[in-house]
């Protein structure tokens, strides 16, 4: 699989939601988006966050009660980057 490149973090929470959404009742799922693996999380009071699959990094969260949008100190991150 070709890797793409790095989606933001508004997308990537966007896709977590929907791909959580869509295999419930789970609290966590995996998914690979533009040849990069994520995990998604559904986390207590109704938060999603995606972390990488590999690196275990935090990448974004989102507000309580909107999974796709992201909050502030998501907002606030720099821009995502590829690694190794």
């Amino acid at each position: 699989m070709s890797e793409g490149p790095m989606p933001t973090r508004a997308e990537l929470l966007r896709t977590a939601a929907s791909v959580l959404l869509s295999r419930m009742p789970t609290w966590q799922a995996r998914f690979t988006m533009q040849g990069h693996p994520f995990r998604a999380r559904f986390e207590w009071p109704g938060v999603v966050t995606v972390s990488g699959e590999n690196s275990g990094e935090l990448l974004a969260r989102s507000e309580c009660g909107k999974p796709a949008t992201p909050d502030p100190e998501t907002l606030a991150m720099a821009p995502l980057r590829l690694w190794p």
